[in-house]
């Protein structure tokens, strides 16, 4: 304590009506250096564990290596010509960015690649000690790092036993251990915005990190071509062509025996002349049967006449009717004459009647002979128009079935050459990913093969040491505030002063002797004085 000191009794201030004032700059300071020890041993004790940490870590370095991913063949096959995949390369390049992430975040890599990368990582052996005695102390150093990290792991070992033990950790055998700083140290990233993965791996050596990276890689693009390689094997498509060239030779014989049974060189011609034909015949029936009602409308009119009246000679009737006509004009033209000799009564008048009467039912009699034969020709006719007609419906249905039948032959043959032209693109594709797949050619390119970095990746010294600085200093800051809460007592008059509000009259001095005198006053607003 110093030389007067005196203690403060907070709730005295309350019953004298005294009030404490605020914090200022010089309080603050007079209690940091009133703390400064332990202050400083918070900031040493925060630094020197930070040290230990950075000579505990080992230092690491990261081999990278850049990937581009490119549209595949095993995309590209689509189509992207029009329609609505004309934007197809657009929209599975991230797809396809995404796939091959996968593929190299996939264990398996790893696991695939875990006893080659363990035959060639380093032991870590220091060797001899020089005997230069720089270099001596360096070695012993460094032995002295190994030594603390195999006591840092044997406590973490020793610490996971009893989680171990209930179930909350998993026991790692060495191997697995390994297999999981393998894992954790193979990154992969993807750049935004770019078709670019980022590959790196990070370990303690940088010639391993380097070595093991481009083993993974490698690893990477057997998988990849595994992975898109076609499980269909180019002799199975070979056998599905050869079977449809089969069936498309023996289409083309069936075919062949269509044309000849049928007598043609194209079904469609024959169908064609056959409708002509059919056309031509149902005219000519037609016009036989229209040719048939007249001949029977006349030859009804000409029986309703009777014998006794002259009937008119029909423009298509047969000279030996038309010979009627001229016979009858030449008696009429006689009766005539005889008109201007004679009277009606003349037995010349009643001779030349009864020759007219007679002429009369002769032309009868013939038109109705020859109207009846005309009717009797006309049936014969229309009977063999309808029997020609008959029987070329009846070829042209039967043309119609073959023409039918050679119509399926002709599509299947057009389906199995479309088959056929596929298959042997199908064959063409499988050929070249076989020769593909054989150089390992994929839709990743690798940009260059990593090389041993020359700087660390890690850790990050000044970023660790400003860290464990700026912690220590607010611990330190921590404990002085919570030490200056907790103290109830005065350090100088002044204190007194600026707490009470009231000058200081005197103090009373602190002294050493074997019996203390009695330590506390009943001043108002204190509790006591050291005497």
């Amino acid at each position: 304590m110093s030389g007067t000191e005196t203690a403060l009794d907070p709730r005295g201030f309350e019953r004298h009506g005294f009030e404490r004032h605020g914090f200022d700059l010089r309080d603050g300071l007079g209690a940091l250096f009133r703390h400064a020890r332990p202050a400083l041993l918070i900031l040493a004790a925060a630094l020197v564990g930070a040290g230990i940490y950075l000579l505990l870590t080992p230092t690491e370095y990261t081999a990278d290596a850049k990937l581009i991913i490119r549209l595949g063949r095993e995309k590209s096959a689509a189509p992207i010509n029009g329609g609505a995949n004309q934007n197809y390369m657009f929209s599975e390049r991230a797809q396809n960015v995404n796939n091959e992430i996968e593929i190299l975040r996939d264990p398996s890599i790893v696991r695939g690649e875990f006893e080659a990368l363990k035959r060639i990582m380093p032991l870590g052996d220091l060797g001899q000690p020089p005997e230069e005695w720089g270099a001596w102390l360096v070695y012993q150093g460094r032995q002295l790092v190994r030594a603390a990290k195999a006591v840092k792991t044997w406590i973490v070992d020793t610490a996971r036993i009893p989680l171990e033990a209930v179930g909350l950790l998993r026991h790692l055998s060495p191997d697995e251990k390994l297999f999981e700083a393998y894992l954790a140290s193979f990154k992969v990233v993807f750049v935004k915005e770019t078709d670019v993965i980022v590959t790196g791996f990070t370990w303690t050596d940088p010639t391993f990190a380097a070595d093991a990276l481009n083993r993974l890689l490698d690893a990477y693009k057997r998988r990849h071509v595994e992975v898109y390689a076609d499980e269909t094997p180019a002799s199975f498509y070979a056998g599905k062509l050869e079977r449809a060239r089969a069936e498309l030779a023996a289409i083309d014989r069936q075919l062949g025996k269509y044309l000849k049974g049928a007598n043609t060189a194209s079904f469609a011609i024959e169908q064609q002349n056959d409708l002509g034909t059919l056309a031509d015949l149902a005219r000519q029936k037609s016009a036989a049967q229209i040719e048939r009602e007249g001949v029977e409308t006349r030859l009804r009119r000409t029986k309703e006449s009777g014998p006794d009246r002259w009937q008119p000679t029909p423009p298509d009737a047969d000279p030996t009717v038309a010979a009627f006509d001229q016979r009858f004009a030449e008696l009429r033209t006689r009766r005539s004459e005889l008109a201007t000799r004679f009277r009606p009564a003349a037995p010349e008048f009643a001779s030349l009647d009864r020759d007219l009467t007679e002429l009369a039912r002769q032309k009868y009699r013939a038109l109705i002979s020859a109207d009846t034969t005309r009717l009797a020709v006309l049936a014969e006719k229309i009977a063999a128009i309808s029997n020609i007609e008959a029987s070329r419906r009846q070829a042209a249905i039967g043309q119609s079935d073959a023409s039918l039948a050679f119509g399926r032959l002709g599509q299947q043959k057009s389906l199995l050459a479309d088959e056929i032209a596929q298959t042997q693109r199908r064959i063409d594709e499988l050929t070249t990913g076989t020769g593909l797949d054989s150089q390992s050619v994929t839709s990743s390119a690798l940009v260059a093969r990593a090389v041993p970095p020359r700087l660390p990746s890690g850790p990050n010294r000044l970023l660790i040491l400003g860290l464990a600085a700026g912690l220590g200093l607010v611990a330190a800051l921590a404990y002085v505030a919570l030490a200056e809460i907790l103290a109830q007592t005065y350090r100088s008059a002044s204190d007194v002063a600026r707490s009470l509000g009231v000058p200081v009259l005197a103090a009373l001095p602190l002294r050493d002797e074997g019996r203390a005198a009695p330590r506390r006053s009943r001043a108002p607003g204190l509790r006591g004085a050291t005497a």
